[in-house]
């Protein structure tokens, strides 16, 4: 099956949808990048630990804002 570039595919068996919107387009790219720093960022951290019997209250988050990924619905009314 051949695929235009920016397009949308569904089912079984596949079929074009529509096209990508740039909205849409820019989230994929923004989570894939996400996704790599997320992957690099783990792998600088990993240590061998103890594992703890409970959750730590004053622990601190990954550096990632909460506006660095939204879910898509969420990206398409704000894009």
């Amino acid at each position: 099956m051949q695929v235009p570039a920016a397009h949308l595919v569904l089912g079984s068996p596949a079929h074009v949808v529509r096209e990508l919107s740039d909205t849409e387009l820019e989230w994929k790219a923004n989570g894939t990048r996400m996704y790599h720093e997320l992957a690099v960022l783990s792998r600088e951290r990993l240590e061998e630990v103890i594992p703890l019997t409970a959750s730590e209250a004053d622990r601190p988050a990954l550096p990632f804002g909460s506006h660095d990924a939204v879910p898509i619905r969420e990206a398409r009314v704000t894009g």
